[in-house]
């Protein structure tokens, strides 16, 4: 964590988005994804997929040109990368409205530590 308080709030404002306001999307996309796919429906799968790529544009403005969220690796990048990679594996990352978050991905995925939950 940053030693800086208001960067200390940041992070943890990034962590708490990243689970807190992602999760009712999430836990949709997540149910609906474990039906048997005859029994998915496609309208709540689109939807959920649509608010969350809305929600992670928070992600994209904040990385910016930095190389992790907070600027150097920090506990919000090892926080929400498993997060990410679900989402990925879900479908909606990559994005080609979300560029930045795009790369950081392969950046976080190239590191050891992340390389071994993969």
């Amino acid at each position: 964590m940053p030693k800086d308080l208001s960067k200390k709030a940041k992070a943890r404002i990034l962590i708490d988005y990243g689970f807190a306001h992602f999760d009712s999307p999430y836990q949709k996309l997540r149910m609906e994804l474990t039906k048997d796919p005859k029994e998915q429906n496609q309208q709540v799968i689109d939807s959920a997929k649509s608010d969350l790529k809305k929600l992670l544009q928070r992600f994209e403005n904040e990385i910016g040109d930095q190389e992790y969220l907070m600027g150097d690796f920090s506990l919000v990048d090892a926080d929400l990368i498993p997060r990410f990679t679900r989402l990925e594996g879900f479908g909606v990352l990559p994005d080609p409205s979300l560029p930045r978050l795009g790369k950081y991905m392969e950046k976080m995925k190239a590191r050891p530590s992340v390389k071994a939950i993969l």
